[in-house]
Order: C-alpha cells, then structure tokens, then sequence
C-alpha cells in the first residue's frame, strides 16, 4: 500500500486498531479514489490471525442481500449473518441514500453489534460529513464515533505515486513527460489508471527509441535523502531481527541476514517510495534480482514486515519532532 501525508495518520491508527480498545464507532471519510477501501481490507486483514470475527460488506451489496432476503423470507439468516460479528466494515455509506428501508435494516445491524460489545468502521465519501440522509437516532450514533479524514494527496506525492507503480527505466522514460500528466489527475484513482495505462503503453522494447529516450544524466537520478533513510532503515530492522548491522550491509549469505537485508529494500520501496533501481543502485545490486527478492519477502514475513512498519513510523515521528 502507498503510504504518504495525505493517509499516513489513517494508516497508523488502522495498523495499530485493536477491536477491544477501539471507539464503538469508526468513519473514514475522504474523496473518491484515496484508498478508503484498501484500509477496510487491512482491518479485515489484520483480523484474521487474531481470530476476530469481522465482516466487510459494500453498502450497495449490503442493500441487495437485504433486499433479496426480504424477498425469499430469508432476513433470519441474513440478520445473523451480518449482527453475528465482532467487528462490522461497511463501505461507502454514501450509496444508500433514499433508501430507507436499507438504512433502517443497517441502523439495528450497527445498534445490535455496538450493543453486544462490537465495533463498526466505516466509510464515507467526501470532504464534508452529513448524515442528513439517516434518520435522527443513526445520525446522533455516527456523529459520536471517532473520524479519520483522508486530505487529498499533493503533486509531489502523486508523483511519488507514480513512481512508485512504474518502478525502475518505466518511470525515467515517462519522468519528463510528469507535469503533463499530474495537471489532469485529481485523485489516487486517477493516478492509478494513468500508471495502470503508461505500463501497457510503454513496452520494454520502446526504450531503444531515440524519440523518447531519457538522457543518461537523468536516468542516474536519485531521490533525495536515501542515504538517510537507508541508514535508519537498516538500523531498525538490525535492532528488530538481533542482527549486527555490517553483516546485513554485506555479503553474507546466512538465512537470516539475507532475508534481513531484503527487508530492508522492501520497507524503502514501501515507506519511503524510493523506485527499486534507485535502491539497487544505491546498494549496488541488480535491480531485477532484488525487486524480486523484495516482493517474495513481502508474502513470506507479513508480521515482520507489519511490526518493522509500526517501528519506522514512530522513529519517523520522534525524528520530525527532533527537527522541529
């Protein structure tokens, strides 16, 4: 997950969410296409080897299973299947506007979990909270909980953005061309099917084409401050995993120090949006091998990586206030 000012604060409150020491209720509002969706999915996620029993529910879809429940005489199970959980993730309340009926259902839905000692998150989209749409009782029960915004990103992190889906030569072939596209893009989602369409229409093979061929000078590019962020990077996944910090800038073979040092790709492509040529070359490794050595790490420590995450963050913060 891209993570940056705009959703950094939404994303250490759902990293460190507890469903026993969360608020009752939770809203994540913020425009269309800054990743409100992707932070229930990290809940749920999250969820699992914890063995809370949670539920994510579109709104629309939440509106066609009641309705067809309601058809088929089937609204006992439906009931059970939703009030049944610890934790209730219902996204994009927005779309159920008008429908009454739907609200009401989804007002006792939220009113029985709550009552049980569950929790509920959920989503909205816009800047501007108003729950004008639910009936007075639904309102007063949202307006209580406890609200994340999500701020619209700025051009410097859409560009981050960017470059952080066309890593590597992709990104330094379309870099000039950056103004251009930013000027259009007014939302993550935007920017996703901007880089989701650039990686179709420039092929590997089009990096031999004079036209469009990035000079030498600009593709050495670096962004500012890696050898900053490496420094503290390595510190914090040494410090973590018990590890001197000489052998994980090594060679070394050994199991552990290998899987340490691709963790510390990983969390710079992650956390600080560093592309993985410029780790690679920052380290001076090849940049297919290590992309790929950082995305099976990614699958294979999932805890590790989450806790090293956590540990980045807060080091960040103390950093920041340092500074300041």
């Amino acid at each position: 997950m891209f993570i940056s000012q705009f959703n950094q604060l939404a994303f250490q409150y759902i990293e460190n969410y507890e469903v026993q020491k969360a608020p009752p209720v939770t809203i994540i509002a913020g425009q269309e296409g800054l990743g409100k969706t992707q932070l229930l999915n990290c809940i749920l996620q999250k969820m699992e080897p914890q063995k809370v029993k949670a539920v994510l529910i579109d709104a629309d879809k939440f509106s066609k299973k009641f309705a067809f429940a309601a058809q088929n005489g089937s609204l006992n199970g439906f009931r059970h299947s939703m009030r049944s959980n610890d934790l209730f993730l219902l996204d994009n309340i927005n779309v159920l506007q008008g429908k009454k009926k739907t609200l009401e259902e989804l007002f006792h839905t939220v009113d029985t979990i709550l009552a049980q000692g569950g929790k509920t998150v959920i989503t909205y989209q816009g800047s501007t909270l108003n729950f004008d749409f639910l009936n007075q009782r639904f309102a007063s029960r949202l307006k209580s909980g406890f609200f994340l915004y999500l701020k619209d990103p700025a051009a410097e992190e859409l560009e981050h953005f960017i470059a952080y889906r066309l890593t590597g030569d992709l990104f330094q072939e379309i870099r000039p061309c950056l103004p251009a596209l930013l000027s259009g893009i007014k939302n993550m989602k935007q920017a996703v099917k901007i880089a989701e369409q650039l990686k179709k229409d420039i092929q590997p093979a089009n990096f031999a084409d004079e036209k469009i061929r990035v000079p030498q000078s600009e593709k050495l590019f670096h962004l500012p401050g890696i050898g900053e962020q490496a420094d503290l990077v390595v510190s914090i996944v040494c410090e973590c995993c018990g590890l001197e910090k000489n052998k994980v800038l090594g060679s070394t073979k050994k199991g552990e120090i290998v899987e340490a040092r691709q963790m510390v790709y990983l969390l710079l492509h992650e956390i600080f949006q560093y592309s993985y040529r410029d780790i690679a070359s920052y380290f001076r490794k090849n940049t297919g091998s290590l992309t790929n050595q950082s995305e099976k790490i990614r699958e294979s420590k999932k805890v590790l990586f989450e806790t090293l995450c956590k540990k980045l963050y807060n080091a960040e913060k103390e950093r920041s206030y340092g500074r300041g």
